[in-house]
């Protein structure tokens, strides 16, 4: 598998993905965190434009997509709980993959670790799948966030000093 930045010409290929995720999300009693539209296409073709959002491929098939920003994230601000560190730190949002079993969320979390070895991510509280995946590969819950509209999501962070 292999990463690079996702472009304009990527866009059906990612839509179709989240629309797997949706599917699976209902499907395994999670049908609130991204609902029916979400994430939203004017998001996805925004952080393209800005060089955020991501691709893995799998023998040049898109199987995987995720936005990733080094830097402060104004949604981690304020947290009921505590972060592990407040240094400069990474984030995942987004992230959703095409197949449910060949471990490609795993994959980009790896990846993205390789770049940065600090970074927060947030789920939603019935999004049990990636809550495991997250405690796998050695995340550290760490509170509450809440999301635009104040919905809430467990924070998960992963430092490595």
């Amino acid at each position: 598998m292999i990463i690079r930045k996702a472009t304009k010409e990527d866009l059906n290929d990612i839509l179709a993905i989240y629309e797997h995720a949706r599917t699976y999300m209902r499907e395994h009693n999670n049908p609130n965190q991204w609902g029916k539209i979400y994430p939203y296409k004017k998001y996805i073709v925004s952080d393209i434009g800005k060089g955020e959002f991501y691709v893995a491929l799998d023998n040049n098939e898109i199987v995987g997509c995720y936005k990733f920003i080094i830097g402060n994230d104004p949604t981690y601000d304020v947290i009921d709980g505590k972060w592990l560190d407040d240094s400069k730190y990474a984030v995942i949002h987004r992230l959703a993959s095409k197949y449910n079993d060949k471990g490609i969320g795993s994959f980009i979390i790896k990846y993205c670790i390789g770049i940065y070895p600090h970074i927060r991510i947030d789920t939603h509280n019935d999004n049990l799948p990636m809550q495991n995946l997250l405690y796998k590969l050695n995340f550290k819950k760490t509170g509450v966030i809440y999301v635009r509209g104040g919905s809430p999501r467990v924070a998960f962070e992963y430092y490595e000093k």
